[in-house]
């Protein structure tokens, strides 16, 4: 092997522990880390060759880097089947179970908190932790309107909402879902 002729006792090489198995970013970037005990390296480069005791390591940055961002992006893809995140703002539980309801005869995977008065923003981290693409958002003055807002969560806060009439969610929804 490379450069262990000037190692003289202990050395070590640290890999990552990740199942080899599943033909990860791990498997092809090897060691991560590596060093030992080299008492004689330093006096090879010594007019009087006096063996110095020395240890070493060196660590791979860069091939850490690597994995890092490799996790990141395995981190970043869907958690879940959910499509849709039923909101409310003030409780409205059995409102929330409802249109869930109706949602799941239709065809469209839904959730939401099950808390009797969860708070907004709580619901609303729901769906961005768990890449649900689609809020469907009541409140009380929505009920009164006949109306809910829908949320794409994917650009974040500059989508306030879509107003859409109550009776038109399945048909909106399926148009914004590709069913």
């Amino acid at each position: 092997a490379r450069g262990l002729d000037y190692y003289t006792g202990v050395i070590f090489e640290a890999i990552s522990t990740q199942d080899k198995s599943s033909g990860g970013i791990e498997e092809r970037i090897g060691s991560i880390a590596a060093g030992g005990r080299y008492d004689e390296l330093v006096g090879m480069f010594s007019a009087k060759k006096k063996s110095i005791p020395c240890v070493g390591f060196s660590i791979g940055v860069e091939r850490i880097y690597s994995i890092l961002r490799a996790k990141a992006a395995e981190a970043s893809i869907k958690k879940t089947e959910i499509q849709v995140f039923v909101v409310s703002i003030g409780g409205l539980l059995k409102e929330r179970m409802e249109i869930c309801n109706e949602l799941w005869n239709n065809g469209i995977s839904a959730s939401m908190l099950y808390k009797k008065k969860p708070k907004f923003l709580n619901q609303i981290q729901t769906c961005e932790e768990e890449l649900i693409p689609f809020a469907v958002i009541i409140g009380e003055d929505e009920l009164k309107n006949g109306i809910v807002k829908i949320k794409d969560i994917s650009k974040g806060d500059s989508d306030r909402g879509t107003e859409i009439s109550r009776s038109d969610l399945v048909k909106e929804l399926k148009s914004r879902l590709s069913l």
